[in-house]
C-alpha cells in the first residue's frame, strides 16, 4: 500500500509540473527553479522510494560493477565521443557559430589580429573610433587597437580563427579537460572514483554550456588541470620533466585569466611543501623555472600594449579597479553605483552558490548538496580537507570581486571543477553510507534512484532549456545583421548599426562579421550623427553605405541617406531592449 501511495504521489507532482510548464506562469529563473525544487525534487523522492521498494538487490552496487568491467580507453572513450558531439553541435546550432557573449566577442576579435601576425590593429582614423565602435572590451591606443584581455586566449585561437574553425577550439579543450580531470582523479582516488567523475562532469551542464564557447576559462581549465596532472606525477615519483611541464601549463595560464591561477599559485607550492617535505625544493624548482617563461612574455606583452610591464590592458580601461572595497571598485554598476562593499561581497557569494546550485548538476538549488556532503568523509581521510582550500580561496577572492559574473554559471569557478567534481563523489558515497547505516540497502536503494532521477530531470528539464535559451540572441547577440546584409546589399559596404553594447540590439552582433583592419567586405559600425556617419564614410571611401536598425517590430537594413540617418536617433542616445525579448527566425520581436 505504501508504495502505491509513494507511486501515485510522485507521478501527481510530475504532472502537476508538466501543467505548470505548459503554462507557461513563471519565466525561466529562480522562481522558476523554487518551483522545480518543490514539485519535482518530492517527485523523484516518492518515485525513488517506490523504485526502490521494488530491487532485492543493492542498485548502487550493481552499476558501479558494471562501470567497472568496461575498459578504460572504451569507457573514457565512449564519453569522450558522447561529449565531442554535443559540444559541436552546441557551438554550431544554438549558439550559430558566433560568440554570443560580450567577452567572447573581445577574444575571437584579437584571435583576428594575432591571426594576421600582427600584435594590435591600427586604430580607424577618425575623430573619435569608440564613437562608432562603442565596445567596453575595446582599448584605442596611440594610433593602436586591441582588447582588455591578457593575450594567451586569443592566441591559441588565433590558428583557428585563420583556418575558419574557432567555434572547434572551446569543444577541442573540452574534450583535454575532461581527459585531464579524468587522469588527475584516477592518479589520486583510484580508477573507480575517476570513472563516476567522469560521469558526473559529462552530466554537468555548468560544464557542457561552458566549453562549447569562446571564454576564456576553457583554455584556464585545460591549463590547469593538466598542470595539476603534471605536477602529481612529480610528486608521485616522476622525473623532472614533469614539474617542467606542470610549471609552463601554470604559466600560460596566468597568462590567460588571471584571477583564478592566483588561488592555484598558492594551493600548489603549500600542498607540495606540506606533503613533500625534504623534495618539495627539487619539485617546485623546475615548475618556477618554467613558469616564468610565459611570465616573462606576459611582462613582454603588458609593456607592449600599455608601456609598463606591470600595467596590463585591464588597467588602461579600469583603472585598477574590480578587487577590494570602496566607493569606484565596481567597474559596472550592478548595485546601481560604482561602490562595492563586504556586505555587497557576501550577496555576490550568495547569487554564486545559488546558481551553482542548480547549473553544477541541473539540480533545481541541489546540485552542491553531495560537496557539502563530502565534510562527512573527513573523519575516515584528513586529505579530503585539502580539496576545499582553493575552493575557499577563490570564494574569498570573489568577495573582494565587484561582480557575481553567473552569466554563465558562476564562471570563476570553472577552473575548480577537478576537486568540485572529487568532492560531489566524495558527498554521494557518503550519503551511500549515511543511508545504508540507517536503512540497509533499502535506503542505498532509495539515494541511488533518487540522484538517477534528479540527473532525469536535468536532461528532460534543464538542459532542454538550457539549449533553448542559449538560442538566438543569448545575451543579445545574433546573427541578424550579418544575415540580412547577405541579400540586401553590395559590398564593398558599410553598415551603420543602431547598436550599442548593452541591451538589444547589440553591436557585438556586427562586430562578429568584422575584420579589425577594416578590410572585409561588410563593415559594422555605430550609427551616430549623420556627420560623423559622413566622416567614417569620408575616411573609408568607396564602401557602399547603409543603415540597420529595430522599427520596434522588425529588423530593417536600407541604403543610408541624409534624411534616414536624421531620423534614426543615435547610438549613444538608445535606451535598449534586453534580450529577454529575442526575435523569432524572421527578424521580429516576440
Amino acid at each position: 500500500m505504501g508504495r502505491r501511495v509513494c507511486l501515485a504521489s510522485g507521478l501527481l507532482l510530475t504532472a502537476a509540473f508538466a501543467v505548470y510548464r505548459v503554462s507557461g506562469v513563471l519565466p525561466h529563473g529562480p522562481m522558476d527553479k523554487a518551483v522545480q525544487l518543490l514539485l519535482l525534487f518530492p517527485a523523484a523522492v516518492l518515485l525513488g522510494a517506490w523504485a526502490a521498494g521494488k530491487l532485492s538487490f543493492d542498485l548502487a552496487g550493481a552499476l558501479l560493477r558494471r562501470i567497472s568491467e568496461v575498459p578504460s580507453w572504451r569507457f573514457i572513450g565512449a564519453l569522450m565521443c558522447v561529449l565531442a558531439v554535443f559540444s559541436v553541435w552546441m557551438a554550431y546550432g544554438p549558439f550559430q557559430g558566433i560568440p554570443k557573449g560580450g567577452d567572447e566577442v573581445a577574444y575571437f576579435f584579437q584571435s583576428k589580429i594575432y591571426a594576421a601576425g600582427e600584435m594590435s590593429a591600427p586604430a580607424p582614423e577618425v575623430r573619435d573610433p569608440s564613437a562608432h565602435f562603442p565596445f567596453r572590451h575595446f582599448v584605442f591606443d596611440q594610433g593602436r587597437w586591441f582588447i582588455v584581455y591578457t593575450p594567451f586566449h586569443s592566441l591559441l585561437m588565433a590558428p583557428f580563427t585563420a583556418a575558419g574553425a574557432a567555434p572547434l577550439l572551446g569543444p577541442l579543450e573540452g574534450l583535454l579537460s575532461f581527459l585531464g580531470i579524468y587522469l588527475l582523479i584516477r592518479l589520486w582516488a583510484g580508477e573507480l572514483m575517476a570513472r563516476v567523475s567522469a560521469l558526473l562532469l559529462l552530466f554537468s551542464p555548468f560544464f557542457l554550456f561552458m566549453t562549447t564557447t569562446f571564454m576564456a576559462h576553457n583554455t584556464n581549465l585545460m591549463l590547469v588541470t593538466w598542470s595539476l596532472y603534471l605536477i602529481s606525477r612529480r610528486v608521485k615519483g616522476g622525473g623532472p620533466w614533469f614539474s617542467l611541464g606542470g610549471g609552463l601549463l601554470m604559466g600560460l595560464a596566468f597568462t590567460t585569466k588571471p584571477y583564478p591561477i592566483l588561488v592555484w599559485l598558492v594551493f600548489v607550492p603549500l600542498a607540495v611543501i606540506t606533503g613533500c617535505r625534504k623534495r618539495w625544493f627539487s619539485i617546485l624548482a623546475p615548475a618556477a623555472l618554467a613558469a616564468a617563461v610565459p611570465f616573462a612574455l606576459f611582462l613582454a606583452a603588458n609593456h607592449y600594449y600599455t608601456g609598463s610591464p606591470f600595467k596590463a590592458g585591464y588597467d588602461m580601461v579600469r583603472g585598477g579597479k574590480l578587487i577590494g572595497f570602496g566607493p569606484d571598485k565596481a567597474w559596472f554598476p550592478e548595485y546601481g553605483d560604482y561602490a562595492h562593499t563586504p556586505l555587497r561581497g557576501l550577496m555576490n557569494l550568495a547569487r554564486q552558490a545559488g546558481v551553482g546550485s542548480t547549473i553544477l548538476f541541473g539540480w533545481p538549488f541541489l546540485s552542491l548538496v553531495p560537496m557539502l556532503l563530502s565534510v562527512r568523509a573527513l573523519r575516515r581521510d584528513r586529505r579530503v580537507l585539502w580539496l576545499y582550500i582553493p575552493v575557499g580561496l577563490i570564494m574569498v577572492l570573489m568577495w573582494l570581486h565587484y561582480c557575481p559574473a553567473i552569466d554563465y554559471g558562476p564562471r570563476h569557478y570553472y577552473t575548480f571543477l577537478p576537486v568540485i567534481i572529487l568532492l560531489s563523489v566524495l558527498g554521494l558515497r557518503e550519503a551511500l553510507a549515511i543511508a545504508r547505516e540507517r536503512k540497509g540497502t533499502g535506503g542505498r536503494n532509495l539515494v541511488t534512484v533518487t540522484v538517477l532521477g534528479l540527473f532525469l530531470v536535468n536532461l528532460l528539464v534543464y538542459v532542454p532549456e538550457g539549449i533553448q535559451l542559449r538560442s538566438g540572441p543569448w545575451q543579445t547577440i545574433d546573427r541578424i545583421p550579418e544575415d540580412l546584409a547577405r541579400s540586401r546589399i553590395v559590398e564593398p559596404a558599410v553598415v551603420f548599426m543602431q547598436a550599442g553594447q548593452h541591451g538589444y540590439p547589440n553591436i557585438c552582433s556586427g562586430l562578429n562579421f568584422d575584420s579589425p583592419f577594416l578590410d572585409g567586405p561588410v563593415v559594422y559600425c555605430a550609427h551616430q550623427t549623420t556627420g560623423e556617419d559622413i566622416e567614417f564614410m569620408e575616411t573609408f571611401s568607396g564602401r557602399n553605405p547603409y543603415l540597420y536598425w529595430f522599427d520596434g517590430g522588425s529588423f530593417r537594413l536600407e541604403e543610408w541617406t541624409p534624411e534616414l540617418s536624421d531620423e534614426i536617433a543615435p547610438t549613444r542616445s538608445m535606451e535598449y531592449q534586453t534580450y529577454l525579448r529575442q526575435p523569432d527566425p524572421e527578424g521580429t520581436l516576440q
